[in-house]
């Protein structure tokens, strides 16, 4: 599994260009990175002012993906969010005739999700959004699962959590940032259809960002062994690691 420290640029909530800085001669960023067992931290340092809006992160690839991974945000998406869709106003309530139907497969509200039909696909997401700021997937596969957990926020502003599959479905990627800007739209009102108003940020010469990932890789054999390992790990978030 490869960590890439990168950089985003935004104008206003749009990514303009996306940096790996991790490259000892990058001429406006230090990075380092340190390590113990599961605890991972990666520091983030200006050697010049940054005027431009940006956010600071980890990305993490996948090259051999597939829609059959299990996907989970805690209290925001399970499975991906991967299901056929509706868009509703509040309340929820499905009035269309084919609701009615038995057979019906599962259905849910415009929330955000990867998509089960063709086109782009991605999830973003604030910590806030979830219960436990953390992106998780079983790879049915592999046989494994992957829990990478995050703080709520980082140098007084709110992380960002997101994962993103190419169009063939065929690799993805998923990246926590500091601080989080949801791109595009974002979900309110029960919709996928409000301008997002996150904004990136401005850097100091010499101030440092660090950002603490609890990152752990295990066999899982089924979703029924995956479900409890988030419970048991969200201790390390209640001890106050993260």
């Amino acid at each position: 599994m490869k960590l890439t420290p990168i950089i985003r640029y935004y104008k206003k909530n749009t990514t303009v260009k996306i940096k790996d800085i991790s490259a000892l001669d990058d001429i406006k960023w230090k990075t380092d990175l340190s390590s113990d067992n599961n605890d991972y931290t990666f520091s983030f340092v200006p050697k010049q002012d940054i005027k431009e809006d940006g956010s600071v992160g980890i990305k993490i690839d996948f090259e051999a993906w597939s829609v059959d991974n299990y996907v989970l945000m805690p209290a925001a998406v399970y499975n991906g969010n991967r299901f056929k869709t509706f868009k509703m106003d509040y309340p929820p309530l499905i009035m269309v005739k084919e609701a009615y139907d038995v057979n019906m497969p599962p259905h849910q509200n415009d929330v955000p999700r990867l998509n089960i039909d063709p086109g782009n696909s991605k999830i973003q997401l604030l910590a806030g959004d979830m219960s436990t700021p953390c992106i998780a997937i079983f790879f049915k596969d592999k046989k494994e699962s992957l829990f990478v957990f995050g703080p709520e926020q980082v140098s007084g502003f709110e992380c960002g959590y997101e994962i993103e599959e190419s169009q063939d479905r065929k690799s993805a990627f998923l990246t926590v940032m500091a601080p989080g800007v949801r791109s595009g739209l974002k979900y309110w009102g029960m919709k996928m259809e409000t301008e997002s108003k996150d904004r990136g940020r401005t850097f100091t010469l010499g101030e440092t960002i660090s950002l603490p990932l609890g990152i752990y890789i295990d066999k899982c054999e089924n979703i029924e062994d995956f479900m409890p390992f988030l419970f048991s790990t969200e201790r390390y978030i209640i001890k106050g690691k993260l």
